[in-house]
């Protein structure tokens, strides 16, 4: 797929987790200045700024009945770059 979106510009992101788009998912950006959580559609928007974008999702899920740990830690990561290289 390609898309064209430019720096002060949001893109759209859609988080899923087994398919089903997740609620409540952490939205972060490479500047990690604003943490943001998913729509009830798993979806958040992010402005983009100029040169490598890195946007991060993260999801915590609790672990019932497991002695060695209380949560399952899930994270994934699109990473990016302007048309031609960052200027």
């Amino acid at each position: 797929m390609c898309f064209e979106v430019k720096a002060g510009q949001k893109l759209q992101v859609k988080v899923l987790l087994d398919g089903e788009p997740l609620a409540n998912a952490e939205v972060e950006s490479l500047e990690h200045t604003k943490t943001a959580k998913t729509d009830a559609n798993g979806i958040r928007s992010t402005a983009l700024s100029r040169g490598l974008k890195v946007i991060t999702a993260r999801h915590r899920m609790p672990l019932k009945d497991n002695p060695d740990a209380d949560a399952l830690k899930l994270t994934a990561s699109l990473t990016f770059g302007e048309k031609g290289g960052s200027k």
